[in-house]
């Protein structure tokens, strides 16, 4: 959706500059159909290669967050190792859910990377609300670890 909002907006404001004679040195007499349609396509493009890097840099974002969530997990395993033997179950179930978690987000993440447009907002929502709760849940895990 904000794809074709940002699509039409670029389109709309070349459709005036071309109109106005702004967009070229052209009189308005000597703007034809092609011109419109070549500067329409030219917006397009440009909208499809900024929403290509926006992506991209989305993806960037969340597989650095998921990195440093499975380094905190893996920090959590080491400890487990090192617990009395009476809370190592209670650590590990803890942990065991957390990669339960990570794990749907990774697959999440493979829908999102193969995503259509239209899907792409829906799923990058639901990717960073699972960041949040998989970053809440190892916060909660991590005091518990303290505290035992």
């Amino acid at each position: 959706m904000n794809a074709s909002i940002l699509i039409l907006g670029i389109s709309s404001l070349l459709l005036f500059l071309v109109s106005c004679g702004g967009a070229s040195q052209k009189n308005e007499a000597d703007v034809t159909s092609e011109d419109v349609k070549e500067e329409m396509q030219e917006a397009v493009d440009t909208a499809k290669v900024y929403l290509t890097e926006e992506k991209q840099e989305t993806m960037n974002r969340f597989e650095e967050k998921l990195s440093e969530m499975e380094d905190q997990i893996a920090a959590m395993k080491q400890k487990v190792d090192a617990a009395k033997e009476t809370v190592k179950t209670e650590y590990q179930d803890a942990i065991d859910a957390l990669e339960s978690q990570q794990a749907e987000l990774n697959q999440k993440m493979d829908e999102l990377k193969n995503s259509s447009k239209d899907a792409w907002e829906e799923i990058k929502d639901g990717i960073e609300q699972s960041l949040a709760e998989l970053d809440a849940a190892i916060k909660d895990a991590e005091e518990e670890f303290k505290e035992s």
